[in-house]
């Protein structure tokens, strides 16, 4: 659709300029006046106008989950504070700063004002607003109660970044370590290995099998670098077409959860997601079959949403969820115990809180205790790979002192 850049009288007597898109200059003239603004000035912008913008959107701009927990947690604010709902909307969307989700807000606004619910027009927006956020907010709306499941979005939204944001953070520094030990090595085998090659050469004597394995390896590296470059290249679009299909991203999300190291604590942080959205969305008042569809959905991982959805299918027919989550290899026996007590004392959204706080505090943990792994991991490749060089360097000259 074509983007408008127009300038409007706002309800509070202050002109304003905006930009959205429509289908057509009328129909976005009737839009504006539809939500009670009067119209100035409406204008086509092309595309690359209006300082890099298109669709009032910066490009590249992304909505990050922090911009979605913000304009959540002030939503619930205004209307528990007896805020309308477009009144409420309008407010936050005045004080937006990321041009991509400021867009998007008009749009639900416009979406609102023309009669649609609320997780109707935000269910226009996958990308922004989750099954699992739209289906709470639609339990809000038949309820009544959505302040409160605002501010329960809000939390979950919160916790969900907080355990992202540790377990980068505790990726950080290996990638760091092994990004400089990959650059140490070609560095080496460019630069360092052929100044030596000379002097090897003038010894005369049969070099030593480490020495020859590096050399050989840096005269491949410098004359058949566009080889090893392409092989490098084949063997990452090959794997990353490989993990986009279906087969592919389930072994692959799989194998993350049971790898050595980082394995526990990945396996650990979407238990606790797991946990989490699926106590929210039942304390939401959705039903347990359709909750487990929402969280199957949004773990965000191809294996265990495959189980989660296999379990769904056993507990339509009858079957307790801990007896269906029974058969993944991905739910420990203390989930599916804790689970299976909820079920029989009909507590199970208290039961699956306390699953999250024990994940949370696993995660917690694991993440400290992976710092303390990844440091002896690290000492030993540096150490292994200081001693390659070492010998391969060293040896033909202890040979040729011995001799001598």
């Amino acid at each position: 659709m074509p983007t408008f850049e127009y300038k409007i009288l706002g309800k509070n007597g202050v002109p304003r300029t905006e930009t959205g898109e429509g289908p057509g200059k009328n129909e976005m003239l009737s839009m504006l006046e539809s939500q009670g603004y009067m119209v100035l000035s409406i204008k086509e912008v092309k595309d690359g106008a209006g300082g890099g913008t298109k669709g009032g959107t910066k490009f590249g701009e992304k909505v990050k989950p922090e911009d979605v927990s913000l304009f959540t947690d002030q939503l619930a604010t205004m209307l528990k504070a007896g805020v309308p709902l477009v009144t409420s909307l309008e407010a936050i969307h005045s004080q937006v700063s990321n041009e991509k989700f400021k867009g998007i807000l008009y749009e639900i606004i416009g979406d609102v004002n023309s009669g649609y619910s609320l997780s109707v027009a935000m269910q226009k927006h996958p990308k922004v607003f989750d099954n699992l956020y739209v289906n709470m907010i639609h339990a809000g709306e038949e309820a009544g109660v959505m302040d409160t499941v605002l501010n329960r979005l809000s939390n979950l939204i919160e916790s969900d970044i907080k355990v992202k944001q540790e377990v980068k953070s505790a990726m950080r520094y290996p990638m760091i370590v092994l990004v400089v030990l990959i650059l140490a090595f070609v560095g080496a085998m460019v630069f360092i290995i052929p100044a030596f090659m000379g002097m090897f050469n003038q010894m005369g004597a049969e070099l030593p099998l480490p020495t020859r394995i590096m050399i050989a390896t840096s005269d491949f590296m410098r004359n058949y670098w566009w080889l090893l470059g392409a092989i490098v290249a084949g063997i990452i679009f090959g794997f990353k077409r490989y993990i986009n299909t279906e087969s592919g991203r389930l072994w692959w999300d799989g194998f993350k959860m049971k790898a050595p190291v980082f394995g526990d604590l990945i396996s650990k942080s979407s238990l606790s997601r797991f946990a989490h959205m699926l106590r929210t969305l039942s304390q939401s008042g959705i039903q347990i079959v359709d909750a487990m569809k929402v969280v199957a959905e949004t773990t965000g991982n191809a294996a265990l949403t495959r189980d989660i959805l296999e379990a769904r299918k056993d507990v339509i027919r009858g079957n307790a969820i801990a007896e269906s989550l029974r058969k993944s290899k991905f739910f420990s026996k203390l989930v599916i115990q804790m689970i299976d007590i909820g079920e029989q004392s009909g507590s199970l959204e208290e039961m699956m809180g306390s699953i999250a706080k024990q994940y949370d505090r696993d995660v917690d943990y694991s993440i400290k205790k992976l710092s303390s792994l990844i440091e002896p991991i690290m000492v030993m490749i540096i150490t292994g790979f200081l001693l390659i060089f070492a010998l391969g360097i060293f040896l033909p000259m202890w040979n040729m002192s011995s001799i001598m």
